[in-house]
């Protein structure tokens, strides 16, 4: 009697991983991208004081995707532009504002890596990602500041290595997506005379709903040095 209950108790344990969540990772998003808010740096002028700048709100488009290319492993790209509103003001010395403008540029992004996903329950799955990132500010508008005349910002960009650990839950219909997020080029920083990027670490949420089998639609959000959003079509294969 007691080994029948202990087989029961055994069965009953590994039941769950019987009917783990090992949910396919292979999709194409088509992305409505923006920017929310972020992004700050600040650029000694000397005697001038110094010139200050914020990344503010942003809008494009971009495409994002993974092929599962063996059981729980998948290549993982994701692509996205956005123009962006730099708002930039020159202050004196003491820190007090002289004057301000506006400059819209073009935010570029991509992600390259590999990535494997782990069923660890009926409606669960983790994952885990390594990316090569990629992060451009580009073809700034030139503007006018009191005090500096007309201010022509120099492109920057950079690229470097990327982490990625997140839990999926699945529903009839819906499916949730919360996750981590480091890239060593993320955040606005003082690099000498100019403005670089350093690493910075984020996390997000996605909602997605199935329309079909094959087609969804879905929303997420990342909270980071530079916030970013995105709306999407997904067509799952």
């Amino acid at each position: 009697m007691l080994k029948t209950l202990a087989r029961g108790a055994a069965l009953l344990a590994l039941a769950p991983l019987g009917a783990a969540a090992d949910e396919p990772f292979s999709f194409i998003d088509l992305r409505l991208v923006g920017t929310a808010d972020g992004g700050g740096f600040t650029e000694d002028l000397g005697p001038d004081g110094s010139l200050a700048g914020r990344v503010d709100d942003g809008l494009g488009w971009g495409l994002r995707g993974a092929w599962e290319f063996a059981p729980r492993w998948h290549l993982y790209g994701e692509w996205g532009v956005s123009n962006t509103t730099l708002k930039a003001e020159l202050r004196e010395p003491g820190g007090s504002r002289l004057a301000s403008g506006e400059s819209d540029f073009d935010m570029t992004r991509y992600a390259l890596g590999v990535g494997y996903a782990w069923p660890v329950g009926q409606d669960w799955q983790v994952y885990g990602r390594v990316t090569y990132d990629f992060i451009e500010y580009g073809d700034f508008d030139a503007f006018e500041l009191d005090g500096l005349g007309t201010v022509n910002l120099d492109d920057e960009d950079d690229s470097g290595v990327g982490a990625t650990a997140g839990a999926r839950w699945f529903g009839e219909r819906w499916e949730l997506d919360g996750w981590l997020r480091y890239t060593s080029v993320g955040e606005l920083a003082q690099d000498g005379d100019s403005v670089g990027f350093d690493n910075d670490l984020g996390g997000g949420v996605r909602g997605l709903f199935h329309v079909t089998d094959r087609w969804s639609l879905g929303a997420d959000y990342e909270l980071a040095d530079i916030d970013t959003w995105s709306a999407f079509v997904r067509f799952s294969f």
